[in-house]
């Protein structure tokens, strides 16, 4: 997987049924539920993992309680991924902006090689 600038915060529809189960959306992925943490199907020895936030990406001078900050949740989400012994990469991007394009252009090259090394497809 390769993700620029990821949606890594709380932007859960209150009124979606999932709502019930995951009430901050993909902050509970590194936070609260601990959902990468409490994973038992073993994706972490399967996944490749790329991501990337920015130094000034949206919400960068928000509270975390607020659950809306795309740098915190980037780093947060490295970190559980670290700890659960993921393949992953996190790329912050200095001086940068939500999506910016010089921050993909510098690294796509490289992430996709990353993320692509040693794959092996299937026989037929």
């Amino acid at each position: 997987m390769v993700a620029y600038s990821a949606t890594l915060v709380a932007q859960q529809d209150p009124r979606a049924p999932e709502s019930r189960t995951y009430p901050h959306g993909a902050w509970d992925y590194h936070s609260d539920l601990e959902l990468i943490k409490n994973d038992t199907m073993g994706r972490e020895k399967q996944s490749r993992i790329f991501h990337n936030a920015n130094q000034n990406d949206n919400g960068a001078t928000a509270a975390e309680s607020g659950r809306h900050n795309w740098l915190l949740a980037g780093t947060k989400t490295a970190a559980a991924l670290k700890a659960k012994g993921f393949h992953y990469k996190f790329v912050e991007g200095m001086g940068a902006g939500h999506c910016a394009s010089q921050v993909r252009s510098a690294s796509l090259a490289d992430a996709l090689v990353w993320v692509w090394r040693g794959y092996q497809p299937a026989a037929n």
